[in-house]
């Protein structure tokens, strides 16, 4: 994955039509777009999102690639109907409610008694908007990541989110037309040290 393919599909996230089409009032997102579009062009293994709020971020990564398996995690469920409605209609989205650090290394005993080696393929942080949050976030997951992760960034117009963009590890581009309020960005080619 590179900087233009990254911005071709944030291109074709813009002129894409509303995903889902269901009765379901998700607000309608140009970054959920592109998560599908991104999920149906890397077709990850495994992806997670950290800070679900109402699981249209996790339900356009699995409608993307229904082979591969979406984890969301929260601290919370303050939206249950709107997570059961994600998850009755993707089989493949499984929701995690703990703390994002802590699900780091719930995820790393639970797979190591795995058979399956299991990498996370995308990385979808959208938790506290503060840099302390994130670099957490990052550091608990970044042992978890695949070879070829994207780390996704929502809100990079906060301080603290985008202090900590500017310090994470790998080449990055801005796709702040995704999310023009407040910023969104990704990060790939992650340097080696930050996979260890």
């Amino acid at each position: 994955m590179d900087a233009d393919t990254l911005s071709h599909l944030a291109d074709r996230a813009l002129g894409a039509p509303v995903y889902p089409d269901c009765s379901f009032p998700f607000s309608p997102s140009i970054y959920y777009r592109f998560l599908k579009i991104l999920a149906e062009e890397v077709r990850p293994a495994l992806s997670v999102e950290l800070g679900v709020g109402t699981g249209g971020g996790s339900m356009h990564l699995a409608l993307g690639n229904p082979e591969g398996k979406v984890i969301g995690i929260d601290g919370g469920n303050h939206w249950p109907e709107a997570l059961k409605y994600v998850m009755e209609t993707c089989p493949n989205f499984e929701f995690w409610q703990r703390e994002s650090v802590e699900a780091a290394g719930y995820a790393r005993q639970l797979w190591s008694q795995s058979d399956i080696a299991v990498a996370v393929d995308i990385l979808f942080v959208d938790t506290l908007h503060t840099y302390e949050q994130v670099m957490a976030e990052f550091g608990a997951w970044r042992s978890l990541l695949s070879s070829r992760a994207i780390v996704l960034l929502d809100d990079l117009l906060f301080a603290g989110v985008n202090r900590a963009w500017e310090e994470l590890p790998g080449s990055k581009v801005r796709l702040d037309m995704l999310h023009s309020e407040t910023g969104f960005g990704a990060i790939y080619n992650l340097d080696s040290e930050a996979l260890t």
